[in-house]
């Protein structure tokens, strides 16, 4: 699922903490998710219909929720079958294939019955419960599987003599049973017995009866069987032969079983499996939606993102770590470029890495964990951020940051640019001046883009749209002092916690803010530093 973004977009924000959250049961259901491709702007009539059956499903867990355990009970029953029904095409199905056709049959056809009656796409699944049926004629209502004799008239006369046949045998062994154990006074005789070799009386009367022979020994005991007569042999042969010929008719049953597979269930079984592949996933998909509190956005063909209470999924599971309060946040891009200004530690880039994940969510239509949403399809989401752990080596941050963003700025198609801190590596006139032009420039393409900085000239930028976020005023930097904590930790905390982290738009002659040297000094920074920095400023 890692088709719209590169390997550095991606590992920065933190996709996978998100995505393997949502877990389809079945194999099949498994292997879409695997290979799920995202929905383009051209797509999004087709994105639009997938978020409506998603849609459905939510509504159905929330109404029905004693259902939804034996639904995920009947999908985790089903295997990827794929390589079996490959088999049947051209070969004979082995028992334990036909076994686990039966086993998606049933898990198909209960989850048919759990879903009758609600409005859940689901009609290719009712055809499995004629095959169901036929692979089950005695009505046994298990998963497991044998060649029934409602298969085979012949197999069932056999296995009728095969029974005879056993049951001669056992009563031939239990008449020589009884008559070694009254002829030895024994009060306990099998077919085999052990003797301890100082036992010898017993061991002479054993060998005068001629009922068993010496079969093995050992240092400390001798081990006899029950010998075999003319009769004993014939029924053993007997028996064999019965074996050999049921073989033979139940290897031709299999083939006509596969047969008839071949004939009347293969499309019904292809079908079926897509459809519950895609029911799984939507599932899986509603199911993420009702533990993170996510909706379903509107989807919508103008450059513009509309959230509330948008929220962070792996931050938010970070500060319940730390026992944070985190901060959901209101967002509305109403402009191809939008620029964000606030100070260090203020939460810009947790505000970029937000957007990007509800766009990539958006792309393969997973609900969206926010209060509302009116969001585009990108045709790819691109962060241009440092990341030591993708950096190449041959080049700076500065440098790796400029190579690949000139890359995904050339692609065909409507992207979606996080641009965090721009040119924050490099001298900082410069990069101040390249930075409102790098951004300048992505006015003339099709591309959104959402920039933060703490560069004055980009906030200068007419044509943009500008926001900035609160994070600390002079007020809280205040109270901060006030309390007079010693412990750093505590004044860390603290700092996160009265920060305002919510985004208001601003003019476009708006400086960015200025609160380095605050919390430089609730930090732990000596006053002299602090007081010299601030005549430095000045």
């Amino acid at each position: 699922m890692n088709k719209i973004t590169d390997k550095a977009t991606y590992h920065i924000l933190e996709l996978k903490k998100i995505i393997s959250s949502i877990k389809p049961l079945s194999e099949p259901g498994k292997k879409l998710k695997a290979g799920l491709t995202p929905f383009k702007q051209s797509d999004i009539e087709k994105a639009k219909a997938e978020y409506t059956e998603i849609g459905k499903i939510f509504e159905y867990c929330q109404n029905s929720k004693s259902d939804i355990e034996g639904l995920k009970l009947w999908l985790s029953h089903i295997k990827d079958l794929s390589g079996s029904v490959e088999v049947c095409r051209d070969n004979t199905l082995e028992l334990h294939e036909m076994q686990e056709l039966k086993t998606l049959a049933l898990a198909v056809s209960k989850i048919s019955e759990i879903l009758a009656g609600t409005d859940i796409e689901l009609s290719t699944l009712n055809t499995m419960k004629d095959f169901y049926t036929y692979l089950d004629p005695q009505n046994t209502e298990t998963s497991s599987f044998q060649i029934y004799d409602e298969f085979s008239p012949e197999l069932e006369e056999l296995r009728l003599k095969l029974a005879d046949l056993s049951r001669k045998k056992k009563l031939a062994q239990n008449a020589k049973l009884n008559l070694a154990k009254q002829s030895l006074n024994l009060t306990k005789c099998e077919p085999e017995i052990i003797i301890s070799r100082s036992n010898k009386a017993l061991i002479g009367q054993v060998n005068e009866s001629g009922i068993f022979y010496l079969s093995n020994e050992n240092f400390a005991n001798l081990f006899y069987s029950l010998k075999e007569d003319d009769k004993d042999r014939q029924i053993a042969e007997e028996i064999a032969n019965t074996l050999t010929e049921m073989k033979v008719i139940e290897k031709a049953v299999r083939c006509q079983i596969s047969e008839h597979i071949r004939s009347n269930y293969l499309t019904d079984i292809d079908n079926s499996t897509r459809a519950i592949a895609q029911f799984d996933l939507r599932l899986s998909k509603a199911l993420f939606a009702i533990k993170n509190e996510c909706v379903i956005p509107h989807l919508t063909t103008t450059n513009r993102i509309v959230i509330s209470q948008a929220v962070n999924l792996p931050m938010q599971k970070d500060f319940a770590g730390i026992e944070m309060v985190y901060q959901a946040v209101d967002i509305d891009l109403d402009n191809p470029l939008s620029i964000l200004i606030g100070a260090n530690m203020a939460g810009k880039t947790s505000v970029l890495k937000t957007v990007g994940q509800l766009a990539y969510l958006t792309a393969y239509a997973i609900p969206l964990p926010c209060g509302y949403a009116e969001i585009p399809l990108f045709d790819f989401v691109y962060f241009s951020g440092y990341d030591p752990l993708l950096q190449s080596d041959n080049l700076s941050s500065f440098a790796y940051n400029i190579v690949e963003l000139q890359r995904f700025k050339c692609e065909i198609g409507n992207g979606l640019f996080l641009i965090d801190e721009f040119a924050r590596g490099t001298n900082p006139q410069e990069g101040e001046a390249l930075c409102r032009a790098v951004l300048e420039s992505f006015l003339k393409t099709p591309h959104f883009v959402f920039a933060s900085t703490h560069f004055k000239a980009p906030a200068m930028i007419p044509e943009a749209a500008h926001f900035a976020i609160p994070g600390l005023t002079e007020e809280l930097y205040q109270t901060i002092k006030e309390e007079q904590l010693l412990d750093i930790d505590k004044r860390i905390a603290k700092l996160n916690s009265v920060q305002k982290y919510n985004l208001v738009r601003v003019n476009t002659d708006k400086t960015p803010p200025r609160t380095a040297l605050m919390i430089a000094e609730l930090l732990g920074v000596e006053s002299d530093v602090i007081e010299s920095a601030k005549k430095y400023l000045n």
